[in-house]
This record gives C-alpha cells, structure tokens and sequence, in this order.
C-alpha cells in the first residue's frame, strides 16, 4: 500500500552510529541528552577510528599467536564473530 522511497535518507552515518552507541560517555550531568558536535566527530575522525584500527591489528596478531587455528577459519558467520570481538576489545580498551 504504502511505498517507502526515503528509507535510504534515514540511514545514520558511521559516526552517527558510532555516538548513538557511546552516548552515555559524553553525559555531563545526570539526565543531559548530549548531541553529536564538531569536536566530537572530530575526535571520532582523526583519534579514534585511527587507534581502533591500530589496536584492531595488534589484536588480531595477537589472536592468531595465541590461537592459530583462527587462520584456517573460512566460515563466514565465525569471521564476522571475530571481527565483532577485535572491535569490541579495541573500544572497552579505548573507552
């Protein structure tokens, strides 16, 4: 009945992404509701997503020395398990 043409302007960026999940680290005072600003796209841009890229390597090598079985993993749905938990351990680490 209805077609939903403009789904594709509702889709959030990266970084959207990126604060609507850590919005409660940029809370000052209790019940503050915190918008996404330049400073903190800023550091989202040129600090974080460079050092979870970092870390996120140094991770997987580590990973893989403590369990070389991981590189002979083929399976789709295991990679993205493991890729799901070398960006966690980067953000509990940075946050």
């Amino acid at each position: 009945m209805f077609e939903d043409d403009d789904e594709e302007d509702f889709e959030l960026s990266e970084f959207e992404e990126w604060f609507d999940d850590n919005f409660e680290y940029f809370c000052r005072v209790k019940n503050d509701n915190p918008q996404p600003t330049l400073q903190i796209e800023l550091f989202y841009s040129n600090l974080y997503r460079p050092a979870m890229l970092e870390l996120g390597k140094a991770v997987r090598a580590l990973m893989l020395k403590h369990y070389p079985i991981i590189a002979s993993e083929h399976r789709p749905e295991v990679l993205k398990e493991i890729d799901y938990y070398v960006n966690n351990t980067g953000q509990e680490f940075f946050l």
